[in-house]
């Protein structure tokens, strides 16, 4: 019979296994353990996800939500075993909407983000920056805004770096982080869908029509 993760925890310490790199070990399911139906999950509740260096079943299901079994099922897997670059189907059936855009991001969209950070807060507080990343998310899982990352930075006369040209402007080191912050769900605007600087808004009339959320930096942020 195969043994299964806590009879191998009961018969084995941690330190009792010795490991070499570039090996590929698979942990054996119990034969006469079925794996789930996945009948009921949708194609549309279902990614494509390309396997990186440390990844694990293990850890997949526990950022997914789910279970081995379930990831293995999708799959047609017999073993527990990955490998890097290996092409994954894996349900987000369990996620929030804003944990399914953090796992769907793409390089395109980080960069995008991270020059719309550059180009409206570079200067701001940290926590600034990652607030305007922060109402970028929040357009996008606003069904009022554009659905996509792109298409929201880019809707006509949103954002003044865009009309200015800045959006072409290399971000730098801080940027980036505030971006993939933004990303990870780290909201310091408490769901605010706009933001402006009494200094320089052309028009804050409309702005102050809005309900307050808070004023991080020049910022304030509203919903």
């Amino acid at each position: 019979p195969g043994w299964t993760y806590r009879l191998i925890e009961k018969k084995m310490k941690r330190d009792d296994f010795k490991l070499d790199v570039g090996e590929v070990y698979s942990v054996r399911v119990n034969p006469d353990q079925k794996l789930p139906d996945v009948s009921h999950i949708p194609e549309d509740k279902i990614i494509t996800y390309h396997v990186g260096v440390g990844d694990t079943l293990y850890d997949l299901a526990r950022s997914f939500n789910t279970s081995i079994g379930v990831i293995m099922a999708l799959n047609n897997k017999e073993n527990s075993s990955i490998r890097i670059g290996e092409t994954l189907r894996l349900p987000i059936i369990n996620l929030t909407p804003r944990q399914v855009l953090a796992k769907t991001i793409t390089d395109e969209d980080l960069e995008l983000l991270a020059r719309v950070i550059h180009g409206e807060a570079r200067g701001e507080p940290f926590i600034g920056q990652v607030a305007v990343g922060a109402v970028v998310i929040n357009r996008v899982l606003d069904p009022y805004f554009p659905n996509t990352i792109r298409e929201v930075i880019y809707q006509k006369n949103q954002f003044s770096c865009v009309n200015d040209g800045q959006i072409n402007l290399k971000p730098n080191s801080t940027s980036y982080k505030a971006a993939r912050e933004a990303l990870n769900g780290t909201d310091p605007t408490m769901g605010s869908l706009y933001f402006y600087n009494p200094r320089t808004a052309a028009y804050q009339w409309w702005f102050e029509t809005r309900r307050r959320t808070v004023t991080i930096g020049n910022h304030v942020f509203t919903l």
